[in-house]
């Protein structure tokens, strides 16, 4: 027996419990990368083209110049590297750190040291890359995204979310 719904489809089978599945959703992310490197910048937007939830929309050398863009955009996801010239990538997430707003963008840092781990958690970062990372580092940090913005909006379109046999539904 099967109900459908926008987006969500119950399925019911006689011999095992009712489980819930849920469409993939049909957006991209918009992300951007900053970092002052090129080589790395060339380095993740190669990753970034391989992964189709993805769309880069733009690459910056340091935070002050991204500002600007994150204002005028619908920038979710920033691949952010801690050390870089002006404001260091830390001091820009907890800049635009909001907890109470979860239209932010999220953050996913990138890094050559362990030390900022902590203060990433503080600024709610969804991951935290150690370089050199693999393309399958920074596909997992970006599933990651996916899951939490699709999450996001099933709660803006009033869905309920559910943990069923440890995953969430």
């Amino acid at each position: 027996r099967r109900l459908l719904m926008p987006d969500l489809m119950l399925l019911w089978h006689q011999r095992t419990p009712c489980k819930l599945y849920l469409s993939p959703m049909n957006f991209k992310i918009n992300c951007i990368i900053i970092d002052d490197d090129p080589e790395v910048v060339t380095y993740v937007k190669a990753f970034i083209s391989d992964i189709s939830f993805l769309n880069l929309v733009a690459t910056y050398t340091n935070s002050a110049l991204a500002i600007e863009r994150l204002v005028a955009d619908d920038v979710k996801l920033i691949f952010l590297d801690i050390n870089l010239p002006g404001i260091n990538g830390m001091e820009f997430a907890r800049t635009i750190y909001d907890p109470f707003n979860p239209s932010k963008p999220r953050i996913v840092f990138i890094s050559g040291s362990e030390d900022y781990v902590r203060d990433g958690y503080k600024v709610d970062a969804l991951d935290y890359l150690l370089k050199p990372f693999s393309f399958e580092d920074l596909f997992k940090a970006a599933y990651k995204a996916r899951i939490f913005f699709e999450s996001q909006a099933k709660l803006n379109a009033g869905f309920i979310m559910l943990k069923v046999e440890h995953e969430l539904v």
